[in-house]
């Protein structure tokens, strides 16, 4: 699975929030789609959209999407587009035909159809064959999620990969938890602001001895340590200036 990372928070500047994507934080629920609920519209055609206007529905206006075809006026229409009709009033919503006769569609139209090249639906980026549309559909990336945080319970939901309200979450969530990257403990928004000031293995360098040191031996160093590494490099400069 492709790991997301959403933008840090301004506590300090190397605190990072932990990964989206990271169960501590999110139950992920990737949501399936159905080839009838894809609209795909002309400009997803990489070729001259005008050389397939033949092959838009009647209803809906899109590229057909399992194509059938009324056998009197022989127009292309959606199945799942022909099927909402038809449920209504058993005739062609083009040519009103009663009783409504499917054509069988001509196999080079289906050919024409399966060769188009077109831009993902879902915007993900991928440009594939109309053919391999369904396969695509089950593995896109950009299908939509619900994140539901294990924290508040509240669940959003991110369709094509844009993740403004998961970002905005994640700031307003006070149980939301980041990482401390120092101990690398995960604490909650409060926490960490306590946490960030008094955390045990912070390092700080010391103004007098250049030293790094655990901010958890602040004091033993400047009353001891600090002194004598000092004491220790006055005698190494006294010792190269005799030399």
């Amino acid at each position: 699975m492709k790991i997301t990372y959403v933008e840090r928070i301004n506590i300090r500047d190397n605190i990072f929030p932990l990964r989206v994507d990271d169960n501590l934080n999110y139950k992920i629920e990737t949501l399936p789609i159905q080839l009838e609920n894809i609209f795909i519209s002309e400009d997803l055609i990489i070729e001259d959209k005008f050389k397939f206007d033949f092959l838009n529905c009647k209803i809906c206006y899109s590229v057909v999407r399992d194509p059938v075809s009324c056998n009197q006026c022989e127009d292309l229409f959606c199945f799942f587009c022909m099927d909402f009709c038809l449920e209504k009033k058993n005739k062609c919503p083009h040519c009103r035909d009663f009783p409504f006769n499917e054509r069988k569609i001509n196999k080079n139209i289906k050919n024409i159809l399966n060769e188009i090249s077109i831009k993902c639906p879902l915007f993900c980026g991928e440009i594939l064959k109309y053919k391999n549309l369904e396969n695509h559909l089950e593995i896109c990336t950009s299908r939509p999620k619900f994140y539901t945080c294990n924290s508040c319970c509240q669940t959003i939901k991110v369709e094509n990969n844009d993740l403004k309200d998961l970002k905005t979450h994640y700031d307003e969530c006070p149980n939301i938890m980041y990482k401390c990257p120092d101990c690398n403990n995960n604490f909650n928004k409060e926490q960490i602001n306590k946490h960030i000031s008094v955390c045990e293995q912070l390092f700080f360098d010391c103004e007098i001895c250049t030293f790094r040191i655990p901010k958890k031996y602040t004091a033993s160093h400047k009353d001891f340590y600090c002194k004598l590494m000092n004491g220790l490099n006055q005698k190494f400069e006294y010792f190269f200036e005799i030399v």
